[in-house]
């Protein structure tokens, strides 16, 4: 069993945080499609278009976690002991993690704006 470095538990909490805003913001445009909750006179396509919006904003919140992340990689000043086996066994993970959030951030900007055109197809 190896000893996590305090730079692999912080990089570990993050990118925990990182997935839940990031699976939260995929099940938002879900909910708003299964879920039978929306306001009287609000149409299907409608609230699909409005849940694209909770999906950037919890987006955001996943892109501020990748940026935790990259800062972890990228720290100011002296580093402590584990932090170049650390650097080196997960130094991908920042631009993986950075791409999807935009990814995820697009996909709700496109929900939020055109949502209610992509229901009547």
């Amino acid at each position: 069993m190896s000893i996590k470095s305090a730079y692999e538990k912080e990089f570990s909490r993050e990118r925990v945080r990182f997935f839940i805003f990031a699976i939260a913001a995929i099940c938002a445009p879900i909910a708003a499609l299964v879920i039978p909750l929306r306001p009287e006179g609000i149409t299907l396509d409608n609230w699909f278009s409005r849940s694209g919006a909770a999906m950037v904003v919890l987006a955001l919140l996943a892109e501020a976690n990748a940026f935790k992340i990259f800062n972890i990689f990228n720290p100011s000043g002296m580093v402590s002991i584990g932090f170049n086996e650390f650097h080196q066994k997960y130094w991908t993970w920042p631009a993986r993690l950075n791409k999807a959030a935009f990814i995820l951030i697009a996909i709700g900007t496109l929900i939020w704006g055109y949502g209610d055109l992509l229901m009547k197809f």
